[in-house]
């Protein structure tokens, strides 16, 4: 073998060496990825559920209400438990500082069904009022029951009127008269007007957009929903909304119920309003 032969072996040799992985690089690669992958995972699972959980921490301004927190409310009778010959409650001779309404709770889409029930709201608010016109003390609606009331009170409408669609507060009121009988009454929504409903034993429907009432339990657009109030604080209301299942007893503070108020008006072409029922 040549002088020349000689010398270049050892100098693939030498670049071989550069090229390859030693042990120690390969370990270390591995445990970078084994470390990405992990953050990964966390990010998919864990980390996502603490952002969700963040984002749907309750404010001073939307919660649950807490039964403490209901227990300090004055309760109010059903007008159905005490009415005079004219088939009304009387007025009260003064605005307690806090009220609270027994009213029997479903969610518009009962067993989260919510394919079939993504827009009755109206309907459960107006089927709400309805058992509680009826003297009914329960706090909760049971599945079934809830689902038929709810489907009867959509099919009258695409019967009678051709569609189910968003109501105003006019119309909401309309379909309480033309399906239970109802009287009912719209009337511009102040702090001052709530309270004297409620005081007077008349639950509350209000027009709102969802977004508006700042509860990260709604989901990602803001629609057009009603809700009924069934108490009142100085600081705001306690609800029934039937938009998300966690809603019995959901507090507002007055600035949430007027901005989300405010904010459907667009759509709806109405104003602060809002709507009682009587018999």
């Amino acid at each position: 073998m040549s002088g020349p032969d000689l010398v270049s072996v050892p100098s693939v040799t030498r670049v071989r060496r550069r090229r390859g992985w030693s042990r120690k690089r390969v370990i270390v690669a591995v445990f970078v990825i084994v470390v990405v992958l992990a953050a990964t995972v966390f990010g998919l699972t864990e980390g996502r559920a603490l952002w969700h959980q963040y984002q749907d921490r309750p404010t001073a301004d939307s919660h649950p209400a807490e039964q403490g927190q209901l227990n300090n409310l004055q309760p109010v009778a059903n007008p159905a438990d005490n009415r005079n010959g004219r088939g009304t409650a009387p007025e009260p001779s003064s605005i307690p500082a806090t009220a609270l309404l027994q009213v029997p709770y479903t969610v518009q889409a009962p067993g989260n069904n919510w394919k079939e029930f993504e827009n009755a709201c109206e309907e459960d608010a107006i089927f709400m009022y309805h058992l509680y016109l009826d003297g009914d003390k329960r706090t909760d609606v049971p599945v079934p029951e809830a689902t038929d009331a709810i489907r009867a009170l959509e099919k009258w409408q695409v019967v009678n009127w051709g569609a189910e669609k968003d109501l105003t507060m006019d119309r909401t009121g309309q379909l309480a008269k033309a399906y239970y009988g109802y009287n009912y009454r719209v009337f511009p929504a102040t702090k001052e007007s709530i309270e004297q409903e409620l005081a007077a034993g008349r639950p509350v429907i209000i027009p709102v957009m969802t977004h508006s009432l700042e509860n990260h339990n709604y989901g990602a657009q803001t629609v057009y929903h009603e809700v009924l109030i069934k108490g009142y604080t100085d600081a705001g209301v306690v609800t029934n909304d039937g938009g998300i299942w966690q809603g019995k007893n959901w507090f507002y503070s007055w600035k949430i119920v007027f901005q989300a108020i405010d904010a459907q008006t667009p759509k709806l072409n109405q104003g602060r309003l809002a709507l009682v029922l009587t018999k």
